[in-house]
């Protein structure tokens, strides 16, 4: 099964991402975010990252050229799309060589209706499929009012579950408050291409190289990966 471990922040975090075999790191380049690292240190810390794995850089509300600069900056070669992008930037930015990921936040269940379907909104199939008929990754992350991703809050499974089932083909990842113990678990429901995990691999606000190999290696190994959707 494909994993990412994302909101990097330092090299022993980094190292451990590495040798426990995850296929992504991420780096959060959003000013203000608790996680924020900026392009000096992304490029520093992605020096140390080998060519297997996808070097992520993590997006919110910036537009092409803020991005490009900062990839250029810093460089890695994908780019995340935290919800928010349209197919016409997700394009653009394919076009200048990078990998793009998009993520779009799940209401929890029982949640007030609002937002459209690709930003702060259940989004449907019509709303994913072009984006996965253009080659972008598709991420799926619990939503939550002021924003979405690293809350730790757990992504409705069943509506994810029901968006794979109707992507078949497409490269989906589950994102939302995964962590080493409920990982089997959200596996088995949402059957995923792929997992995305940051502050269930956290002890005191700082990454945990326990929590990352523990996560990476259940991953990898038994039935987690077994249960992992091919594409």
């Amino acid at each position: 099964m494909w994993v990412k471990v994302c909101g990097l922040s330092d090299l022993e975090a980094v190292n451990a991402a590495i040798e426990a075999g995850a296929d992504a790191a991420g780096f959060v380049m959003v000013p203000g975010s608790r996680r924020y690292t900026g392009p000096a240190l992304a490029r520093q810390l992605a020096a140390a990252i080998p060519e297997r794995m996808w070097k992520v850089g993590v997006f919110r509300d910036q537009d092409y050229h803020e991005i490009a600069t900062i990839m250029r900056q810093s460089g890695l070669d994908t780019v995340q799309l935290h919800d928010y992008g349209d197919l016409d930037l997700c394009r653009r930015l394919q076009d200048a060589g990078w990998r793009v990921i998009r993520a779009f936040g799940l209401r929890p269940k029982g949640s007030a209706p609002g937002g459209t379907g690709l930003r702060g909104a259940n989004p449907g199939e019509a709303d994913l499929r072009p984006f996965a008929c253009a080659g972008v990754t598709i991420l799926l992350d619990a939503w939550q009012p002021g924003g979405s991703g690293g809350l730790g809050v757990t992504t409705d499974w069943c509506r994810a579950r029901e968006l794979v089932d109707r992507l078949p083909g497409a490269r989906v990842i589950l994102a939302g408050g995964l962590n080493p113990e409920n990982l089997p678990d959200a596996i088995k429901a949402v059957r995923p291409w792929g997992v995305d995990a940051s502050s269930g691999l956290e002890r005191y606000g700082r990454k945990d190289p326990s929590l990352i190999k523990a996560f990476v290696g259940m991953c990898k190994t038994g039935t987690c990966g077994q249960n992992a959707r091919k594409v």
